[in-house]
């Protein structure tokens, strides 16, 4: 498989995880005060959105050609897989 074919094919699932990642993130906020489960569950499933996220990050970095460029060319995915992290 190439990196245009992994990208081709993880452009929707993508877009779907941000739209979760997104509303599991406000939701806590928004519907204040919320239960301890719910909080739970929305921290979790952004762990979880996120770790996928790096994984597929990882997998188009090892389907690049030329990985100095891909990572140059990519700082702003890179950006955000990386941030979360460091908090």
């Amino acid at each position: 498989m190439t990196l245009k074919q992994w990208q081709a094919r993880m452009a929707k699932p993508s877009l779907i995880l941000s739209l979760v990642y997104t509303i599991t993130f406000i939701y806590p906020v928004y519907f204040y005060p919320t239960t301890s489960l719910i909080k739970e569950i929305c921290r979790w499933t952004n762990h979880l959105v996120w770790a996928i996220f790096a994984i597929d990050y990882i997998v188009m970095l090892k389907l690049a050609p030329a990985k100095k460029k891909f990572v140059k060319s990519h700082i702003f995915e890179l950006a955000l897989v990386a941030l979360p992290f460091v908090r």
